[in-house]
């Protein structure tokens, strides 16, 4: 049934944060398409995905926790919340997310931009969901700044360093 999360479809949603950039922006927006669980086992799922290496990775959980907490019988809100102040507590959340910036055509170069340490954007997750900011889902973006390209220059640093 569409609109089902399972436990394969939570996996393929996270996994898909490391592919290409049109499909990591198709991620996010299938994200709002899930209207229930098929069983607990996908929040604990979940729950070990907050855990990941990767900041794309903590992130999507993040915002499907939350997407999930607005659906009845799923998971609590103030459960939600708990789990996010462990996340900006936890030090590795102090490690940067790079976002990539939605962009028309299939063939346009990806441009990333840093949203930031993850713990400030999980607090602009939940900061923008408690003020009913219905277009919080994305981190904000300072496109008026010239900062982009030290950010991709920075970004290709820290690939490298990785």
């Amino acid at each position: 049934m569409f609109g089902k999360l399972t436990t394969d479809l939570c996996t393929m949603l996270v996994q898909a944060l490391f592919d290409d950039p049109h499909l990591q922006n198709t991620c996010y927006r299938c994200i709002c398409r899930v209207n229930f669980v098929k069983d607990e086992n996908v929040i604990t799922n979940l729950q070990e995905y907050l855990k990941s290496n990767s900041m794309n990775a903590r992130y999507v959980s993040c915002k499907l926790l939350l997407h999930l907490s607005q659906r009845p019988n799923v998971i609590d809100l103030e459960q939600v919340q708990k789990i996010f102040g462990e996340i900006m507590q936890d030090p590795t959340s102090t490690e940067d997310l790079w976002l990539i910036v939605e962009q028309g055509g299939a063939n346009i170069k990806s441009i990333y931009y840093n949203a930031g340490q993850l713990k400030d954007a999980v607090y602009t997750l939940l900061a923008n969901h408690l003020l009913g900011d219905v277009n919080g889902d994305k981190v904000t973006i300072d496109r008026e700044t010239n900062s982009q390209s030290i950010q991709q220059q920075d970004f290709v640093a820290s690939e490298k360093a990785a």
